[in-house]
């Protein structure tokens, strides 16, 4: 039986990621805006408000899924609702995404167990994710962990 276990990076740490983004980075459902490069701009640009995170997935000592999320504690704004969101949202991106190289469902379950239990968070926003990715499919058949709420952004 596969272990897998998440382990949280603030914008701080992100640097230390470069090696194994890259490797996932070369999934067939990544876009530009899902690689290393387009993050590093990303990250200098941190909300004010909410908690930036890169939540890794490893599988044993394999990492296989990051996800760039944006947590919000508190709702503020019209638009800015509790929640999760992906890290990057409103931006100039046409496609945000979890990074992975074969998309592994357990992973991304890993995702939504850790943040639920860590900060009491079952609410996710997943704007303008491709339809076509394996991640967004598998959200969209089973609706038992997570819902997809449509922004207005995209």
């Amino acid at each position: 039986m596969c272990k897998y276990r998440v382990q949280a990076y603030d914008p701080f740490g992100f640097k230390k990621l470069k090696d194994v983004w890259d490797k996932l980075y070369e999934g067939k459902d990544m876009t530009y805006f899902q690689s290393y490069d387009w993050y590093e701009i990303i990250n200098s640009m941190i909300p004010l408000k909410g908690e930036v995170l890169y939540l890794v997935v490893s599988n044993g000592l394999q990492p296989i899924l990051i996800a760039p999320l944006w947590i919000l504690r508190r709702t503020f704004g019209f638009i800015n609702k509790k929640g999760c969101y992906f890290f990057g949202r409103g931006g100039y991106t046409d496609y945000l995404n979890f990074i992975y190289k074969s998309f592994d469902p357990l992973a991304l379950d890993a995702i939504f167990v850790y943040v639920r239990t860590n900060y009491g968070i079952s609410r996710y926003f997943l704007e303008c994710m491709p339809e076509y990715s394996a991640s967004y499919q598998y959200i969209v058949r089973t609706k038992t962990v997570v819902k997809i709420h449509q922004s207005i952004l995209c």
